[in-house]
């Protein structure tokens, strides 16, 4: 109980905020941050690029009006993050499940790299703290919809790799 009475308290926060979503294409649509600004009072910035990853795939897309490096633990696109934002809401990895060469990688030995998920997400993450120490940065899991067929709602996922969105959505 106490810890609801908390949370709702912590509503009043995000109030008159700017809170920036950073992700890709379930970011870019623009389709649930009209709601979190309606909920919250707070104002919305999209940062959303579709197709895009965290880890570094190597692409290179016009963003802003500017051929930048499209990968989200990438500097050109934290970057792009309004410096005075309150709130960063991080939503992505669902692009990088698709890539055949990517590895999930593994965490703890201290060497942050942009190559596997993990690391390529630590690393995102590390420099969005240092970026930005007062904001509050709230990552959000993966949204399903990779099933077998692609087109229906199934709770049978469809892997690559040996690995589905809910492999990635554990890891973030």
């Amino acid at each position: 109980k106490d810890s609801m009475i908390n949370s709702l308290n912590n509503f009043s926060f995000y109030k008159n905020k700017k809170i920036t979503g950073f992700g890709d294409s379930i970011t870019a649509q623009n389709q649930w941050q009209p709601h979190v600004a309606s909920y919250f009072g707070c104002t919305m910035i999209n940062k959303g690029v579709g197709g895009t990853t965290v880890f570094n795939n190597g692409n290179r897309e016009i963003i802003e009006g500017e051929t930048r490096d499209s990968w989200m633990c990438s500097d050109d696109r934290i970057n792009l993050i309004p410096k005075d934002t309150d709130v960063i809401l991080v939503f992505a990895g669902h692009n990088d499940w698709a890539y055949n060469n990517l590895q999930m990688g593994v965490l703890g030995d201290g060497n942050l790299i942009d190559s596997t998920f993990k690391s390529a997400y630590s690393l995102m993450l590390k420099k969005l703290v240092t970026k930005f120490p007062n904001a509050r940065i709230i990552t959000m899991t993966p949204v399903g919809g990779r099933t077998e067929t692609e087109k229906g709602n199934s709770d049978k996922q469809y892997y690559i790799r040996g690995l589905c969105m809910t492999d990635f959505a554990n890891a973030v």
